[in-house]
């Protein structure tokens, strides 16, 4: 005599094939980063490890909106070139004038590392989001750091 197969069994069995086939889809979306994915000038924005941080008056659905309502005031941009240098450019309020370093930077496993200038440290940052020209990275000393491109 059979046993009658139970319906949690049933169900089981018929939604197996498509979470397989959900998580190869998923995964041929990924964009795989090389140099030219940051290649120009980007302005940085904002930067914060708690920058995402939930509040109440956030729009948690576009992070943008936030930074662009508070018009948090940086003075850097960073420019990446395709030969692997990168450039900081900032005006800080407690120099003399303007200053700009140079270092190098690589993209390994879709992480962006750039060397700290004068040591042997690097800071590693993934991207968080990316909607047209604006650039939101996570890592590194600053948490989280949005960036619009030049």
């Amino acid at each position: 005599m059979h046993k009658p197969i139970t319906l949690p069994l049933l169900l089981l069995a018929l939604l197996l094939p498509f979470k397989s086939m959900a998580a190869e889809t998923a995964e041929a979306e990924e964009i795989t980063l090389d140099a030219s994915y940051f290649a120009g000038s980007w302005k940085l924005i904002a930067a914060g490890p708690k920058l995402f941080a939930k509040k109440p008056d956030r729009v948690d659905d576009n992070p943008f909106s936030y930074v662009d309502k508070k018009k948090i005031k940086e003075n850097q941009t960073w420019t990446f070139s395709a030969d692997g240098t990168f450039s900081l450019a900032a005006i800080d309020h407690r120099a003399a004038a303007p200053f700009t370093v140079t270092s190098t930077f690589t993209v390994e496993n879709n992480t962006l590392i750039i060397k700290r200038v004068g040591r042997s440290l690097y800071d590693r940052y993934k991207v968080f989001l990316r909607e047209g020209k604006k650039l939101v990275l996570k890592g590194g000393m600053m948490g989280y750091a949005i960036f619009e491109k030049l």
